[in-house]
């Protein structure tokens, strides 16, 4: 998978229209399992691991239910790729909707291939 394909494939396993399930699975698949994330809270990153970022979303969903009626969307505005000897740096503008809200954010990330093949 190329990095142009792992950004669309990220984004699109975050995505999902109404009726449809939060792909955690899919989610979990492109990442490896010690993977941190860091999320803001007001001015603060708070970093955390992919099954409590995973667990916080299902709970949101189970408890807000009324905030995905029409699904949960994001999509890349725009990013800056560094590569260097395979990894890449990645700083990637997105904007999430749902309900009557829509925010922007920058996912940073450094993505590498997995092991001897072309999988990130």
């Amino acid at each position: 998978m190329d990095i142009d394909t792992f950004l669309v494939t990220f984004y699109e396993t975050l995505s999902f229209g109404y009726g449809e399930k939060f792909k955690s699975r899919q989610l979990r698949r492109l990442f490896l399992p010690n993977a941190t994330l860091m999320k803001t809270r007001g001015s603060v990153y708070v970093q955390r691991d992919l099954g409590a970022h995973i667990e916080e979303f299902e709970s949101a969903l189970e408890t807000s239910p009324q905030l995905f009626q029409n699904g949960f969307h994001v999509v890349q505005l725009s990013r800056e790729i560094i590569e260097s000897k395979g990894a890449f740096l990645v700083s990637s503008v997105y904007r999430e909707t749902y309900a009557d809200i829509a925010e922007t954010g920058v996912s940073s990330m450094i993505v590498v291939p997995r092991g001897d093949t072309n999988q990130i």
